[in-house]
């Protein structure tokens, strides 16, 4: 039977594929700097019928557009571009270990991640037809991805005609998101632990090769090629893992500190201060970006304020910003920043909480005195 595949793809100097089945087994896996768009092509329809690509960065890289713009396919991508660390999990629950180097990696990883994407309703599909044929199995599916169906009973219906669409159609790309976490704090705990993990891992995998490299030092003679060879492609690995090594611990050191001053920021807030949040300049998106680093204990800093939407202005706490610049909008309380203390400590911008709130009071105290004089 030739199989449907979800394939992932990571495209560079040396190109790696991995190619799994509609249950997330893998089919095969390479790597080539060979591969350019039409051998890869090739390659794949050699082992089966690609009908989901999948890649590990946002946006999708034009070789794999293009690959798809050959053939009826899905293409699966993360809403941002997947982590090193994000990777490793990825891999480490697909229960897939053959990869040989760091491109066949993100291929499996991408690959993996699309199936996730795909699985609930593969399980769904698994069950409603449980003793059936694969082949119809994975027909049902392949509707489904296609959305050629108004649901899997349809789809199964459809399946039983065999009406199947001609080859050449991109579907069109899917941006999948990555999780989100509601506690920013959580979040960057998680990921400073997931690091501090994957700097583990890769430290031991360093020490492995390297064990690696000086017992077959000495078990051969340096004239052996094939030995030669061997040494210097897990050198090379070694050098990949270091490198990445090095990336982790950079970011660990980067979370740390976001870490330490989001404690700070903390502190400040439990005694009855508002931290500032100082950006360039406020508009839907920029507001949109930092909407959950907002609480009611923190007040938006803006050098310039630019468009902002009802909706927009409904996210901003206690409906009050300090602004550099003269501006005015009648469902805000526009605070000058030359008319309140600002103070700093330990790298910590902030205000009197009671300040702002009695600027606030004023501020509507003195509109609503101008709206009775209008009348």
């Amino acid at each position: 039977m030739n199989r449907y595949l979800i394939v992932g793809i990571d495209p560079g100097t040396t190109t790696a594929f991995c190619a799994l089945d509609l249950n997330g087994n893998l089919i095969a896996m390479e790597s080539s700097k060979k591969f350019n768009e039409e051998r890869l092509l090739k390659r794949l329809f050699e082992i089966g019928k690609p009908i989901i690509l999948s890649c590990d960065v946002n946006p999708c890289p034009s070789f794999i557009e293009h690959i798809a713009s050959k053939i009826r396919t899905k293409i699966i991508i993360p809403e941002e571009n997947l982590r090193i660390f994000q990777k490793h999990e990825i891999v480490n629950e697909s229960k897939i270990n053959e990869f040989k180097n760091m491109h066949e990696r993100d291929a499996l990883a991408s690959a993996f991640f699309a199936f996730k994407y795909y699985m609930p309703l593969f399980k769904k599909i698994d069950e409603l037809m449980k003793g059936e044929d694969i082949e119809k199995i994975e027909e049902v599916k392949r509707i489904m991805i296609f959305g050629e169906a108004k649901s899997i009973k349809h789809a199964i219906e459809l399946g039983k005609k065999e009406e199947k669409k001609e080859i050449g159609v991109v579907e069109r790309i899917v941006q999948v998101r990555t999780p989100k976490y509601v506690d920013l704090l959580g979040k960057l705990k998680q990921d400073n632990e997931n690091l501090k993990k994957l700097v583990e891992k890769l430290r031991n995998e360093n020490i492995l090769l390297k064990r690696e490299i000086s017992i077959e030092k000495m078990k051969y003679k340096f004239s052996d090629e094939e030995l030669m060879s061997n040494i210097r492609n897990k050198e090379k690995t070694i050098n990949i893992l270091s490198k990445e090594l090095e990336e982790a611990k950079k970011r660990i050191d980067e979370l740390e500190f976001i870490l330490d001053k989001i404690k700070r920021k903390n502190k400040f807030k439990r005694e009855g201060k508002m931290v500032l949040l100082e950006i360039e300049c406020l508009n839907d998106q920029t507001l949109n970006e930092i909407k959950d680093e907002l609480d009611q204990d923190t007040i938006i800093s803006a050098k310039f304020v630019g468009q902002l939407s009802n909706e927009s202005i409904k996210i901003i706490p206690n409906r009050c910003i300090i602004c550099a610049n003269p501006y005015k909008n009648d469902k805000l309380t526009i605070i000058n920043t030359n008319e309140i203390k600002i103070m700093e400590q330990n790298g910590v911008k902030f205000v009197e909480k009671d300040e702002i709130m009695e600027k606030t009071i004023n501020e509507i105290i003195s509109s609503y005195k101008e709206e009775r004089k209008a009348k």
